[in-house]
């Protein structure tokens, strides 16, 4: 077989194609962490909000568990009261 035969490139780490997505979109995304951080409560808190509805949906789902937002996202959650009670 030639050396110069073509290889295929492994696939990059999801933290990898997480800062990739963070870069092409030129705006930080924000983790699940930095949304509960935002908010001022816990990361459980965030994932329960989200899965009744009341946090907004992730702007880029890059897997089952790497959820991104865009601030701006949160920003207009949080300027039309935050989901309420």
């Amino acid at each position: 077989m030639p050396s110069d035969a073509p290889t295929i490139a492994p696939r990059p780490p999801a933290s990898v194609r997480a800062h990739t997505a963070r870069i092409a979109s030129g705006a930080p995304l924000l983790t699940l962490g930095d949304v509960a951080e935002l908010l001022n409560i816990s990361k459980r808190t965030c994932e329960r909000l989200l899965s009744s509805g009341k946090l907004p949906a992730p702007d880029v789902r890059l897997s089952a568990r790497l959820l991104r937002w865009r601030p701006a996202t949160l920003e207009r959650f949080v300027a039309s009261g935050g989901g309420g009670r």
